[in-house]
């Protein structure tokens, strides 16, 4: 069921991270609210519901364009944004693909590099896990365009979760369906 997140923060770097104001509960253990997430107990090792993992998950979200809609400059402009948030079981793969843009673009930028992205489940599990691939250097004229688009995409990667409630709980419906003849309670077939 969809749910806005008890706690969230955004950010171009995951140190120094807050709560974002409009989260619904945060939950920094720390009494003034304006520690930072990274003195979150729930951002530790050893916190999560199931497993080893950590409470507090880091999904980095990327704002992208899609490929045949950067042609050129003109294009680029026009071009539609896509987000994907990447789960924390593709991190690994994600700071892999980061670590060899540097050997195949000017800087070592994403924003340089057009991305192959795959969804396939992990060997050995039932989680989804994406995969990163070079997929060619940005044209250098659509670059001026993309970098210009730079402030309006983070606005939009930052905007806060819509406040949705999760539903609660139906209380089932004991009435017999008309024409039907209730079962007396406590018995059964």
């Amino acid at each position: 069921m969809a749910a806005t997140p008890d706690c969230y923060a955004f950010g171009r770097s995951e140190k120094g991270l807050l709560a974002h104001t409009a989260a619904p509960h945060r939950v920094n253990l720390q009494t003034d609210w304006t520690s930072p997430c990274d003195t979150c107990h729930f951002n530790k090792f050893g916190t999560a519901n199931v497993g080893k993992g950590k409470m507090c998950k880091d999904k980095p979200r990327l704002m992208f364009l899609l490929k045949h809609d950067a042609k050129d400059g003109d294009s680029a402009k026009k071009a539609s944004c896509y987000m994907v948030s990447i789960p924390p079981t593709s991190l690994k793969s994600f700071n892999d693909y980061l670590g060899m843009l540097g050997d195949v673009t000017p800087h070592g930028n994403v924003r340089e590099a057009f991305t192959r992205i795959k969804i396939q489940v992990k060997p050995g599990t039932t989680y989804h896990e994406f995969k990163f691939e070079f997929a060619g250097v940005v044209p250098r004229e659509v670059m001026p365009v993309i970098m210009a688009r730079g402030p309006s995409a983070y606005e939009q990667l930052t905007q806060p979760f819509p406040a949705i409630e999760a539903p609660a709980a139906s209380v089932p419906d004991t009435k017999p369906v008309k024409g039907q003849q209730g079962k007396p309670a406590g018995k059964g077939r």
